[in-house]
């Protein structure tokens, strides 16, 4: 982790962190009477940047008082920086970014002061600072009044409760010395992930999210997905929309696919496909990482029934009917001709809809041949949406054939 002095272009607030240790008597032995007060002062300062603050325009028309002071119609929209009014909440994604300052408060000089720091989660460590009196960056000598500072960093990647653990050993003019502070904060969540689909159409993978921001700020917020080297990513169009490219609202929600190709198509084992990239802005330019764990692909299987050939726009509008075409093709293991049908379920298909009847009857279908399938249908909202809840059945016995036609994601706009 990346350490050092105090940078001059970053604004220092210094708002100390709660301690769970006394401050002013600290247990040189766990479970022994304190001894006398220790020489050496710690504090931990959230090290931040300034804020933004925008504030409205001044209107004024031509004839009030005060319109030759501003000399013109009225004044644009003003900003300024701020300095903090309160400690910032952290979450997951950000990094974490600390001043730990070191105060001889005694009036004797000490010795040999070393200081670790380590961040505690989940019952493990990360070190993010290890300095003692032999190192290039050590104390031997700390006269009295003197303090010094060091910037320590960290990514958070977890949600929940951390914990900044700090051990200070010195030497006075009668013995060793060493006490420990703990600084515990939580860690809430930035981006949620939830509605992870994955599913094989024709010879592509799609990979489907939503993502919602859960902070209560607008941030610019970034998606990539990330393929293992079993597959190549081919791009989306309604990924790129200029409706996704915005900033997200607070609590917002939107939805994401992406289309894979797959380098190898004779396996049935289980393959991790990738992992989703997250990156988000906000207003002062703060960036913020997270990596989700692997979306994994359960294989190829051979299915009774295969859909191929799908075709629908990438862009319908709203209200408006448009038609997905497909190709059903009989894959039966025992080589037999089929009567299959297609089921419409209203229920299941919304915010998407259908015009005409909700059964087509697709005929008999002998085995290793084709039918075409042609479905007239209808965006009831605008954005990203999932065209779900159509059916492939048999036509003699109802038997469940295919859970769904396709699951497309098609981009509506107004």
């Amino acid at each position: 982790m990346h350490t050092g002095v105090r940078d001059p272009g970053v604004l220092y607030f210094p708002k100390t962190m709660a301690s769970t240790t006394p401050p002013a008597l600290a247990y040189d032995t766990p479970g022994m009477p304190p001894k006398a007060e220790h020489a050496i002062a710690m504090k931990v300062m959230s090290v931040l940047r300034p804020d933004l603050k925008i504030e409205d325009g001044i209107y004024v028309e031509e004839g009030d008082p005060c319109y030759d002071l501003f000399n013109r119609e009225h004044e644009a929209v003003r900003s300024e920086l701020v300095i903090p009014g309160q400690p910032k909440i952290m979450h997951n994604g950000e990094t974490f970014r600390v001043c730990i300052s070191l105060h001889n408060v005694s009036n004797v000089q000490v010795h040999n002061i070393s200081l670790k720091a380590e961040m505690m989660q989940g019952g493990r460590g990360v070190g993010l600072l290890d300095i003692d009196s032999t190192s290039s960056r050590g104390i031997v000598s700390f006269p009295p009044g003197e303090h010094k500072d060091f910037i320590v960093e960290y990514p958070l990647q977890a949600e929940g409760s951390h914990a900044l653990m700090c051990n200070v050993n010195y030497s006075d003019d009668k013995e060793a010395r060493t006490f420990r502070k703990l600084f515990k904060f939580p860690v809430g969540s930035t981006v949620g992930i939830s509605g992870v689909k994955i599913w094989t159409i024709s010879d592509h993978v799609m990979v489907g999210v939503d993502l919602k921001n859960m902070l209560k700020t607008t941030h610019l917020v970034d998606l990539n997905f990330c393929p293992s080297p079993d597959f190549r990513l081919v791009e989306m169009p309604a990924n790129k929309s200029e409706v996704w490219q915005k900033a997200m609202g607070p609590d917002e929600k939107r939805r994401f696919v992406f289309r894979l190709l797959p380098q190898r198509k004779d396996t049935t084992t289980a393959t991790p496909a990738g992992t989703f990239e997250i990156a988000w802005f906000g207003k002062m330019g703060e960036r913020g990482r997270l990596e989700s764990t692997a979306v994994t692909h359960r294989g190829f299987e051979k299915q009774a029934v295969e859909v191929t050939n799908i075709e629908v726009p990438n862009t319908v509008k709203l209200h408006t009917p448009f038609t997905l075409k497909a190709t059903i093709t009989n894959n039966s293991p025992t080589k037999q001709d089929q009567k299959l049908c297609i089921v419409l379920h209203p229920d299941k298909m919304h915010p998407l809809s259908y015009t005409g009847p909700s059964e087509y009857f697709l005929g008999n279908i002998p085995y290793g041949r084709s039918a075409p399938v042609e479905l007239r249908l209808m965006a009831l909202a605008s954005g990203v949406q999932v065209l779900n809840g159509i059916e492939i059945r048999d036509a003699s016995t109802g038997k469940l054939m295919s859970p769904t036609l396709a699951v497309i994601y098609v981009q509506v706009t107004n």
